[in-house]
């Protein structure tokens, strides 16, 4: 073990210190006892130290430390100010000892001698603090209080952490365990950035969400064992990755058989699961080397069948592809802002796809994929089927959107299943019976083939004679315009006739 303890070469010894003024303390200096009164502060200047006996501290004033403070007994922060700066207080008691008030360290270092096996009842006990910089446990046992918040911490092999029974802990630095660790049915969040674990631990319950693009880093042979719950989170953004320090060498990360595991947005590399259960990471990336993984990309999948009036033709039973030359490789919607190399030649145009969990409910994801002349919804990719990587495999409601027809919405939620889990639903929009409400927001183009209502062009929801403004302000541009309600390629009056046509037709979405 190691003692923390110095011989000053300059020490002046006190069996007790009361403060009723202020005192800066320059050279090493030893007392049984501090106390600070209200108002008056304690300056321990950088180069300094103050040795405290078992009588401990007692803070009621100020205390300002740009070095070291050691102390055999309590700290008792009392109704007291702490300046920590970059300075270190070392408990360095043989029994119990007590840190109470609100006090935030810098860096604490626990180095308490007690050698016996009661260590609960003889440890370094702790109200929930906050230190921004190490926690080291050297020595004996260190049980800190629900919600404290550590950066760096770091268990020797002589110490032992062990926080209050069902204590939520958060973590804000690295870890390094070569000691003990406890988890005492508690809770560690991993809560800062780029952070790493070292050394093997066993945790209750293991956490670390990020909204960030951010690197949980492991130590390679190190094995993490989680008894009860492990949530690691990252975005459909940015993706939270979990690599071993050294590539292609294997960490271990392993939940116990019972326990459980919420893991979504997560690429992974190097990370073995043996000796726990199966881990099930959804909407995330497999980046290889893994062990007893099963990282799903979560693509859920359904067909979809639709017409558009302004492209159909009744005497093919297809679409137009007439504007298939001006379609713009970036998608015109909101929905994923989707850039393509090209347009295949049997595409009509560009829709938006979204999925709802209610009917009067907002998008839970939404995405933009092409509809052919054949009336098939595809991915950019050209994949044959609508895909959507951001909800679970489920039940939704499907929404169908066009720039210049009025949206539509699935009668009933229908089956969206995990790719690769054939046969998939078909989802047919062109019959009236499958489209929300009472037919009256979709247009019969022939004998039981319905599609959208062409003419909306300014987004209203119901087609009136302001549709008419875009025509008129785009009249005689050739391209690919909101206002080309025929899909002529070239604006007109002739494109004010679907708007009169529908004139008061409104979309059944609620």
């Amino acid at each position: 073990m190691t003692r923390y303890r110095s011989i000053f070469l300059n020490l002046y010894l006190m069996t007790q210190c009361v403060l009723a003024g202020n005192l800066y303390i320059t050279t090493p200096v030893a007392v049984d006892k501090m106390t600070t009164t209200a108002s008056n502060k304690l300056t321990v200047m950088s180069g300094a130290s103050l040795d405290v006996g078992t009588g401990g501290v007692v803070n009621n004033g100020i205390i300002v430390v740009s070095d070291t403070i050691y102390c055999e007994g309590n700290w008792d922060n009392n109704t007291g100010l702490f300046s920590r700066n970059a300075s270190t207080i070392i408990m360095d008691g043989s029994g119990l000892q007590r840190i109470t008030g609100s006090v935030a360290f810098h860096n604490l270092f626990i180095a308490n001698t007690y050698a016996e096996s009661d260590f609960d009842n003889n440890d370094v006990d702790a109200e929930s603090m906050t230190l921004t910089g190490q926690l080291l446990v050297d020595d004996g046992q260190f049980q800190p209080a629900n919600n404290s918040v550590f950066t760096h911490v770091r268990i020797n092999r002589d110490g032992i952490f062990k926080p209050d029974f069902g204590a939520a802990i958060k973590v804000k630095g690295n870890w390094i365990n070569q000691g003990t660790f406890n988890h005492n049915s508690g809770t560690i969040t991993f809560d800062g950035t780029r952070q790493s674990i070292s050394g093997s631990s066993s945790f209750y319950n293991l956490v670390k969400s990020t909204s960030a693009p951010d690197t949980l880093v492991f130590k390679a042979g190190s094995y993490q064992k989680i008894e009860n719950g492990l949530s690691l989170e990252g975005t459909s953004q940015h993706l939270l990755a979990l690599r071993s320090d050294s590539t292609d060498r294997q960490f271990g990360l392993a939940v116990a058989p019972g326990g459980t595991h919420t893991l979504e947005y997560l690429d992974i590399q190097d990370a073995d699961a043996s000796g726990g259960d199966l881990l099930t990471a959804t909407k995330s990336v497999d980046s290889g080397n893994n062990t007893n993984w099963e990282i799903l990309a979560n693509v859920i999948v359904a067909q979809i069948r639709l017409w558009l009036e302004a492209a159909y033709d009744v005497s093919g039973d297809s679409m137009s592809t007439s504007l298939n030359a001006i379609i713009p490789h970036t998608s015109p919607y909101f929905a994923g802002d989707i850039t393509v190399d090209n347009i295949p030649a049997n595409v009509v145009d560009w829709v938006a796809v979204e999925l709802r969990s209610i009917a009067n409910g907002t998008a839970v994801d939404s995405v933009s994929m092409f509809l052919t002349s054949e009336g098939n919804v595809l991915m950019p990719d050209g994949s044959p089927q609508a895909q959507f990587s951001q909800s679970a495999p489920g039940d939704y409601y499907v929404v169908i959107r066009h720039r210049n027809h009025l949206p539509i919405m699935s009668a009933e939620k229908e089956t969206f299943k995990r790719n690769g889990d054939a046969p998939y639903t078909l989802i047919d929009l062109t019959n009236v019976a499958n489209v929300y409400g009472d037919g009256s927001g979709i247009k019969q183009l022939e004998t039981a083939v319905y599609g959208l209502f062409s003419g909306e062009t300014n987004a209203s929801g119901i087609i009136t004679n302001a549709d008419k403004d875009a025509v008129s302000n785009d009249k005689n541009l050739s391209g690919y315009y909101i206002s080309d309600t025929n899909f002529s390629g070239i604006v007109t009056n002739s494109d004010k006739d679907p708007i009169i046509g529908n004139k008061n037709k409104a979309t059944s979405v609620p």
